[in-house]
């Protein structure tokens, strides 16, 4: 009797068709469907949706993240395509890895100091930026007192008394 009775909550829960399945709440909201376009979790909310032109992450209507055969895009601000080509919109802020000290923002790029491990002379500054205008500092401070050396449509100014040769 309660395989039974388990079996006919069920039927209006699991709905099989000739297109697929369809699972639902005891409330009748559809929780998923699988057939030529799947989807999982309620559509109103966060939910997943697959289908032969890729899967797409979704918040209601709002499509967070696709991939497909064209590539992978992260809302409005971030895609990388087949070809491996990235795009942002916005800065690049790395805090782990070899690239620790790299800095890209609207304004161009920077490096900064690697961190001397505690002595106090390079503590992460910026040594040298890149853009319209690029300069390089002398590694203690970015102040225009620490420049050495910057480059722009004007020419190139050295600076400081330090003459720089090769060895």
């Amino acid at each position: 009797a309660s395989l039974a009775l388990a079996s006919a909550s069920m039927a209006t829960q699991v709905k099989l068709s000739s297109t697929g399945m369809t699972l639902n709440q005891a409330d009748g909201t559809t929780l998923a469907t699988y057939g030529a376009t799947t989807l999982i979790g309620p559509t109103a909310t966060e939910h997943v949706k697959i289908s032969s032109a890729g899967l797409q992450l979704k918040d209601g209507n709002t499509t967070r993240m696709s991939m497909s055969a064209a590539g992978i895009e992260m809302g409005d601000n971030f895609s990388v395509d087949a070809s491996g080509n990235v795009t942002v919109a916005g800065s690049i802020t790395i805090t782990g890895g070899a690239l620790t000290r790299v800095v890209i923002d609207n304004t161009g790029m920077s490096l900064k100091a690697l961190n001397d491990g505690g002595s106090g002379t390079l503590n992460g500054q910026t040594i040298a930026t890149f853009g319209t205008t690029t300069t390089f500092y002398d590694g203690v401070a970015h102040a225009s007192a620490n420049k050495k050396l910057e480059l722009n449509a004007s020419g190139i100014t050295s600076y400081g008394d330090t003459i720089y040769q090769k060895t």
